[in-house]
């Protein structure tokens, strides 16, 4: 197994000088206290235990505020659950909150892919096609050229870690292509610690092919996608979370499916996310107004959270034909989209800002398709979209304005014009704008922020 150091000898990687601007009090105006909610790491039972630990992940510099900031804080960590397999299991997780210039994984970082490591280990065993992916990424505070060959290294010592639990190397990819996206506005040093982190997901390479081989035939009849004629829940004002959030039964799908194929065929549908539009106005008592924009969180086009690891977007609602010969029966698949937003930001108490408008505008593609050695092979695409723009009274508990609505497409033959599903399948899930209640509604990336 490679040896990496621990830290690189250019000092200018992400140590060179802090980054972000302070407020009057000495703080970034949107610096907060750590977030609980992605801080999930075993707790030391025994106080000397916790001290010992405490030296073994200290940080070999605390000079800078970010260097201080990432010396004072555990390593972070940001797991995506995948319920498919009906238990929950993070296949996707993000590292973050690296020592400022170092290489090595955080002791929360370490556990955790211990954990996950071994689970990993029998999920490829028992299915060849599946690989690891690996991002790396650094804050800006540095030399643009010595963050990159940092955050190389980090993703370096995961694949070697993952080696050593006896992951074949060459299941294992590093994404040294890609250039990583900022997860948070680096105005604080919390935000920079968002920025230095590692990636990594499970994917299934999967190549797209125009036409079925002969030995398969698919009949497709009632093929059908609309809305669902569910009324619109009413919108959840939640103080104690401090959360606001509106969901939409947007759309189904559906078709009456007959495969013949020699065996481990599989029809269903698939469905990418292609545009997230998410904003939301707050005020205060001193008649500021202040934009928080989700923009920076899309990693776009993204595909649905089970595909990490499923065959399409809902499996128990695809069609497989396990032997020679032909099955005969419905295939399916719905969306309830959500958004959610702070109702006080940044503070849940005190604000000073206070949710007053929101604007939600999601737009999806989803393509029916074959899949056959491993190859996908799409038969018809449809496009649909759901938005909503409210005023919002967080005293009164109301909303006024165009309250979610889904607009839905037809049917059309072949793949969804413009979309390179081979890259998608390729990348991660739309984890990043996945929005939940038991965060807050800001999950890992912090939106941009705008005061007037």
């Amino acid at each position: 197994m490679k040896k990496h150091p621990k830290n690189l000898n250019n000092k200018q990687a992400e140590s060179d000088k802090p980054f972000f601007s302070k407020a009057e009090g000495g703080d970034s105006f949107f610096s907060k206290a750590p977030d609980s909610t992605l801080q999930k790491q075993p707790a030391d039972t025994k106080a000397k235990d916790t001290a010992n630990a405490a030296v073994a992940d200290a940080c070999k510099s605390d000079k800078t505020p970010e260097a201080k900031w990432a010396s004072d804080n555990p390593g972070k960590i940001f797991g995506v659950e995948d319920t498919s397999a009906g238990k929950a299991s993070s296949n996707e997780l993000i590292f973050w909150n690296y020592c400022v210039g170092e290489t090595d994984m955080r002791d929360a970082h370490r556990q955790r892919l211990n954990e996950v490591g071994d689970r990993w280990v029998e999920l490829l065993k028992k299915d060849s096609s599946l690989q690891v992916k690996l991002q790396g990424a650094a804050s800006t505070s540095g030399n643009a050229d010595s963050n990159k060959a940092l955050a190389g290294q980090r993703a370096a010592v995961i694949r070697d870690f993952l080696i050593a639990k006896k992951i074949p190397a060459n299941r294992i990819v590093i994404d040294s292509t890609t250039s990583p996206r900022s997860l948070a506005p680096e105005t604080s040093p919390e935000n920079q610690a968002r920025n230095r982190r590692v990636e990594l997901f499970l994917f299934r390479p999967t190549p797209v092919v125009s036409k079925l081989p002969p030995w398969v035939d698919v009949d497709v009849q009632n093929l059908i996608i609309k809305q669902q004629g569910i009324p619109t829940p009413k919108p959840t004002f939640n103080e104690a979370d401090n959360f606001f959030a509106r969901t939409h039964f947007s759309m189904a799908a559906s078709a009456d499916i007959t495969l013949t194929s020699l065996g481990g065929t599989g029809v269903g549908f698939t469905q990418i996310l292609t545009r997230d539009t998410l904003m939301a106005q707050y005020s205060d008592n001193a008649g500021r107004t202040m934009l928080l924009d989700y923009a920076n969180c899309n990693l776009l086009p993204c595909k649905d959270l089970e595909n990490a690891t499923s065959g399409f977007a809902i499996d128990g609602l695809s069609m497989f034909n396990s032997g020679p010969g032909t099955t005969k029966g419905k295939i399916g698949l719905r969306d309830r989209p959500g958004a959610v937003f702070p109702l006080h930001y940044p503070d849940a108490k005190k604000g000073p800002f206070h949710l007053t408008h929101y604007f939600w505008l999601m737009n999806f593609a989803v393509v029916l398709g074959v899949r056959e050695m491993g190859a996908f092979i799409p038969l018809n695409h449809a496009f649909w979209s759901v938005t909503g723009s409210e005023n919002v009274d967080i005293k009164k508990k109301q909303t006024s304005g165009l309250a979610p609505i889904s607009i839905i497409g037809d049917w059309q033959p072949g793949m969804a014009p413009g979309l390179d599903l081979e890259a998608i399948y390729g990348g991660p899930t739309c984890r990043y704008v996945r929005r939940s209640e038991s965060n807050n509604g800001q999950g890992v990336c912090v939106p941009n922020q705008t005061i007037e």
